[in-house]
């Protein structure tokens, strides 16, 4: 049997407009919008992007810094996900970045980093002083 006559007695009943439509091509665009759907809703669904930021100490500014980063970038995409670890510094989280264990890192600008560290920004100016004690002979 062939098509046209399978969707015969169909035809009859659609709108004016529908009855000129050649069987096939609406069998084609169906199945192409098939494919379509298909590829949109499984080959590239909304992929969640996991990251490891190291941080210092859990007392110190930079891993403050660095939860109130994660909390404020999950609420605004809710698609990415930062896991902020505890370490012992700058020169570990350095280490870490190189070893592919973080893909993001805080760091102090008076540790060199390494060959493959960039920096995306500079989250604040940090002050170092030097002191005396009071019975030193240096004014």
């Amino acid at each position: 049997m062939k098509i046209g006559k399978a969707f015969g007695t169909y035809r009859k009943k659609l709108p004016h407009l529908f009855v000129y439509i050649d069987p096939w091509a609406v069998l084609i665009f169906l199945g192409g919008l098939s494919i379509v759907l298909f590829a949109a809703t499984t080959v590239n669904p909304k992929k969640e992007h996991k990251l490891t930021l190291v941080a210092g100490n859990k007392t110190g500014e930079s891993y403050i810094f660095s939860k109130a980063l994660e909390k404020v970038v999950e609420e605004h995409h809710p698609e990415i996900k930062i896991d902020v670890k505890e370490t012992g510094g700058t020169s570990k989280n350095i280490e870490m970045l190189e070893q592919g264990q973080a893909q993001l890192a805080t760091a102090q600008a008076d540790v060199p980093a390494g060959s493959s560290a960039r920096i995306v920004s500079v989250l604040y100016q940090d002050a170092f002083q030097l002191v005396v004690r009071p019975k030193s002979n240096i004014s």
